[in-house]
């Protein structure tokens, strides 16, 4: 898989849509990020309140897929049509959720760094000198210089994994024997518990859940894994499976590296991504007078 930066790949999905030609489409444009887009989020989120209810990961997750269905104008050609109103039809939405994870993601990146500027305040502790930088002396991270692992063909994201340890699945007769493994969908983020509080250590299980896609070679026949299934898996098969998940995603590196201020320390600090909405498309946004 290759690796490249924000700076190098620009407007492009780091996994994209398979084409009968055998190519991926990639290419994406932006509309402008105007007040209008967050009216319709802002109305969006009052109808969907009771929905949410105190789920806050399931409103971040739901949110970004409104917006990514609000500011993106075209993928892979394809124009991504808005109401006269400006918003963006209901079937949108559950279009995007189908988009693999990194793709959703890159794309609400991209549109930080495409409407806010690529500078982002970092709040970190450098632990070699201990010295801390928040506020006003905060670090800036520039978002261009973000790692993506990019899929550059369609075979690189559709893998076959042969079991070490076959068992049998719900029907109690069929032998999972292999295993087709795909990225991840940003659906999987949408799932109630999954980012926020007792849940939260479900995320790896159901995110490995969603990229087992088929199962005994069967490329035509989709098979969604319970958690059950997912039980009953034996540790060898579930570590290699999980690095090949990681190997056909694709995407962002989550993690930002900024230099240690300090002249006398100089070294590289480097912690998660906070992709959370108030924090990435406000609170991080360098103050310039």
């Amino acid at each position: 898989m290759k690796i490249t930066t924000v700076r190098e790949l620009g407007a492009q999905l780091p996994v994209g849509f398979p084409q009968q030609d055998g190519t991926l489409a990639k290419a994406f444009t932006l509309r402008p990020y105007k007040s209008r887009i967050d009216r319709h989020i802002g109305l969006w989120e009052e109808a969907n309140r009771d929905q949410f209810g105190t789920d806050q990961g399931m409103q971040l997750a739901m949110k970004v897929a409104k917006f990514v269905s609000l500011i993106v104008e075209s993928v892979g050609g394809k124009q991504l049509t808005l109401t006269e109103d400006g918003n963006s039809p209901e079937e949108r939405e559950v279009e995007i959720a189908q988009w693999a994870f990194a793709d959703v993601l890159y794309v609400y990146f991209y549109a930080r760094l495409n409407s806010l500027g690529d500078q982002m305040s970092v709040d970190v502790a450098c632990p070699s000198c201990n010295r801390e930088y928040t506020g006003d002396d905060s670090l800036v991270f520039d978002l261009r210089d973000a790692d993506v692992r990019l899929i550059e063909k369609p075979s690189e994201m559709d893998f076959w994994y042969k079991m070490k340890r076959p068992f049998r699945l719900r029907d109690k007769k069929t032998v999972c024997e292999q295993v087709r493994i795909a990225p991840m969908r940003w659906v999987t983020m949408q799932q109630p518990g999954v980012l926020s509080g007792s849940a939260m250590g479900q995320l790896g299980y159901r995110m490995l859940a969603d990229c087992i896609c088929g199962i005994n070679g069967n490329a035509s026949q989709p098979y969604d894994f319970t958690d059950h299934e997912m039980d009953e898996m034996e540790k060898i098969d579930r570590v290699a499976i999980d690095k090949l998940a990681e190997r056909v995603g694709g995407g962002l590196d989550l993690r930002v590296t900024v230099k240690c201020d300090n002249k006398d320390c100089q070294q590289p600090i480097t912690n998660p991504l906070n992709w959370t909405w108030d924090h990435f498309f406000g609170e991080s946004v360098p103050l310039e007078i």
